[in-house]
């Protein structure tokens, strides 16, 4: 959520292609994640689990 300074109104943004609910990374950023770790750890499939 979301406060305007001037109006004190409150919103709500939906960007799930970006952020998956209540989490504090973006999805680009995990992706990314999972893609160094496939290649310094092995398998992605043996993190996964």
């Amino acid at each position: 959520m979301y406060k305007c300074k001037k109006c004190g109104k409150k919103f709500k943004t939906d960007i799930p292609e970006v952020v998956d609910d209540n989490s504090n990374f973006t999805n680009e950023f995990k992706e990314k994640c999972m893609e160094l770790a496939g290649l310094f750890f092995g398998s992605i499939h043996k993190i996964a689990l």
